[in-house]
C-alpha cells in the first residue's frame, strides 16, 4: 500500500494513470478515513473552532500518512472495510450517546433544564394573555416581556451548548 511519499513519487514520475486503483483504495480512502476520525474527535472534544480542528486533523493525517504503520492500517481497513465501518459507527455512536448524556446530566444538575422549562411556561401564559388583551399599550408591554424571556432562554441555551 502506498504512503504519501509513494504518491508524490508517482506524481513526479507521471505514473498516476497506471496506479489509480491502488492509490484510491490504498491511500485516498484510508487518508480520508483518518482525516474524518481525527476531525470528529477534535469536534467532539470542542477545544478549538471548526476551521482550526480541520487544519489540525489535516496536519496529523498528513504526518501519519508518511509512516509505514499507516500503510499497514490502510491494508487492514481495505480488507475489513465492512467491519471497520461498523466498528467506527459503533464507536462514534457510543461516544455521542455518552456526550449527550453528560450534557443532559450537567443541565439537570445545574438547573438549566428547569429554568428553561419555567421560561417556556411563562412565555405560553404571556402569549395567551397577549391574544386576549385589547388595550394596545398593554399588548406592547406583553410583547416586550415575551421577547425578553425568549432572549433569556436563548442565552441559557447558548451558555449550555458553548462548552
Amino acid at each position: 500500500m502506498p504512503t504519501l511519499i509513494d504518491v508524490l513519487q508517482y506524481i513526479s514520475q507521471g505514473q498516476i494513470g497506471s496506479h489509480t486503483q491502488e492509490l484510491f483504495f490504498g491511500f485516498t480512502l484510508p487518508f480520508l478515513l483518518t482525516l474524518i476520525i481525527f476531525f470528529a474527535i477534535l469536534q467532539l472534544v470542542g477545544v478549538f473552532r471548526r476551521k482550526f480542528n480541520l487544519v489540525i486533523s489535516l496536519i496529523i493525517t498528513i504526518l501519519a500518512s508518511t509512516t509505514p504503520p499507516f500503510a499497514t492500517i490502510a491494508t487492514w481497513v481495505g480488507q475489513y472495510s465492512g467491519y471497520t465501518a461498523l466498528a467506527a459507527f459503533f464507536i462514534v455512536f457510543v461516544i455521542g450517546i455518552g456526550a449527550w448524556a453528560f450534557r443532559r446530566g450537567r443541565e439537570y444538575v445545574t438547573g438549566g433544564y428547569h429554568e428553561e422549562h419555567r421560561l417556556k411556561k411563562d412565555i405560553e401564559k404571556l402569549q395567551k394573555k397577549l391574544s386576549k388583551e385589547v388595550d394596545e399599550r398593554k399588548r406592547m408591554q406583553l410583547a416586550r416581556e415575551i421577547s425578553e424571556r425568549r432572549r433569556v432562554m436563548d442565552e441559557l441555551r447558548y451558555s449550555r451548548h458553548r462548552y
